[in-house]
């Protein structure tokens, strides 16, 4: 069976209370859909996004 569940290895670069004030929803909502209580096809995306542009951001910072 296939988990809902998105991958939380980024969470030193930033967190549930960042994610959700650049989302305009509350960290208790981020912590639900990151642990696949709730399920938001588009909210998932959407903090994908932010992870994916945070770790590339850091990864340049490095270089």
């Amino acid at each position: 069976m296939k988990s809902n569940k998105l991958p939380i290895e980024t969470k030193k670069l930033i967190n549930q209370a960042e994610l959700a004030r650049r989302l305009g929803t509350s960290r208790a909502y981020i912590c639900m859909v990151l642990s696949g209580k709730r399920k938001s096809p588009k909210m998932q995306e959407a903090i994908l996004e932010i992870l994916r542009n945070s770790i590339n951001g850091h990864t340049r910072k490095c270089a």
